[in-house]
């Protein structure tokens, strides 16, 4: 019987987080204390958290925009790229 040496494949890095996955890589990433209740406000008209929703209407959040919002304060970036605020 031939044992396989080859080693592990690396784990596949999501491009996606999930409400809960979000808390927990808000904690460990930038030190926020955040609940899922509280997420979800930030989720709402106008939304204060960059997301998108997915199947079901699922919240979503994507893992780069997410560190570049940390890194920008936690501010929104316009999408024409100018701060219209």
């Amino acid at each position: 019987m031939k044992t396989n040496t080859s080693p592990c494949p690396p784990a596949v890095e999501h491009k996606y987080l999930d409400s809960k996955g979000l808390v927990a890589f808000l904690q460990v990433y930038a030190g926020y204390t955040l609940s899922r209740s509280s997420l979800y406000q930030l989720t709402m008209d106008p939304p204060k958290i960059p997301h998108t929703k997915g199947p079901g209407g699922r919240l979503l959040f994507e893992i780069a925009v997410i560190k570049r919002w940390v890194d920008n304060g936690g501010k929104l970036e316009s999408k024409g790229g100018a701060d219209d605020r």
